[in-house]
């Protein structure tokens, strides 16, 4: 408020203002619930598009695309088929997956046009706010998993 000639007048904002450190997404993919490396590695060389939605941070997931072997084999070895030795809950992975920025105004119905309608009726569409802190490449995965444990040693 700010007090003017006569009386006080609210000060307002037109258009859109954020604060927030997270970003909408719906990632479409066929998920991996047991992963496993060396058929992952084939999609990787491939570049069909490999999604991971890992650890919650403040805002959003850790929500990011895979380009790197070491990390495709650090999140396979670390998932949800019970030999997870991490102190989350675990990483799920997609197959053939793409990434849809909400934000940027895109709806669901034109992302399915996007995906080969066979391929699409294996898939999972999920929502997913990815944090402002989500991988992006090799160093901000080793930020974000440092404590991450393979075996006996630490990444």
């Amino acid at each position: 408020m700010v007090s003017g000639e006569k009386g006080e007048i609210m000060k307002t904002r037109n258009g859109f203002v954020s604060n927030s450190s997270s970003s909408s997404f719906i990632v479409v993919g066929i998920r991996c619930d047991f992963p496993v490396f060396s058929e992952l590695k084939k999609e990787l060389k491939n570049d069909s598009g490999i999604i991971v939605i890992g650890k919650s941070f403040s805002e959003g997931f850790d929500v990011f695309q895979v380009t790197n072997e070491k990390i495709l084999k650090i999140v396979c070895e670390n998932d949800i088929d019970g030999k997870s030795n991490i102190d989350f809950d675990y990483f799920e992975i997609y197959k053939n997956a793409k990434m849809f920025n909400v934000d940027d105004g895109i709806k669901l119905i034109d992302v399915i046009k996007k995906i080969d309608e066979k391929l699409f009726k294996k898939m999972t569409v999920k929502g997913v706010k990815k944090d402002y802190c989500a991988t992006s490449d090799i160093k901000s995965f080793y930020i974000n998993y440092g404590d991450l444990k393979i075996g006996t040693k630490k990444v």
